[in-house]
């Protein structure tokens, strides 16, 4: 009776180890899949994006998202351009491996009649367009969508 106990024991104890086992083999591909699209994302970054003598910042983020099985660049750039007296600041998504924009929001800040300055928002995600008060719900529009998965 106690060999039975021990038996079913010993089972579940090897059932437990082969999950872990395979857990743990998942987690390497999976790490394997966010390095990989760490160094593509950012092969990709430098040959697309180019700084000029009116670039304020120009930088990228990438992301794995595991349950599209994508790689995404998240760029930002901002510039100024002093013969307009304007400043924009700008954020892009793309699909790395398809070279496709997903998203794009953009704020033109340009002097309004001596009175501060004003702001345009336009934010684009997978072809719907809206107009926003702040640049940030553009960002976090865009960042939640595919960002975060």
């Amino acid at each position: 009776m106690a060999s039975a106990a021990l038996e079913k024991q010993t089972r579940e104890l090897q059932d437990k180890l082969a999950q872990a086992e395979a857990k743990g083999h998942q987690r390497g591909a999976d790490l394997d899949l966010q390095v990989k699209c760490s160094n593509d994302a950012r092969q990709w970054f430098l040959q697309n994006w180019s700084r000029d003598k009116n670039t304020l910042l120009l930088d990228h983020e990438n992301h794995y998202n595991k349950a599209l099985n994508k790689c995404f660049a998240f760029v930002q750039f901002n510039r100024s351009v002093e013969t307009h007296g304007t400043a924009d600041k700008s954020i892009s998504l793309y699909d790395v491996y398809e070279n496709v924009e997903r998203g794009h929001g953009i704020v033109v800040l340009s002097p309004f009649e001596g009175k501060g300055v004003k702001f345009d928002t336009t934010c684009r995600l997978d072809g719907e367009e809206k107009k926003l008060k702040e640049f940030q719900e553009c960002f976090d529009w865009i960042w939640h969508a595919y960002m975060e998965k």
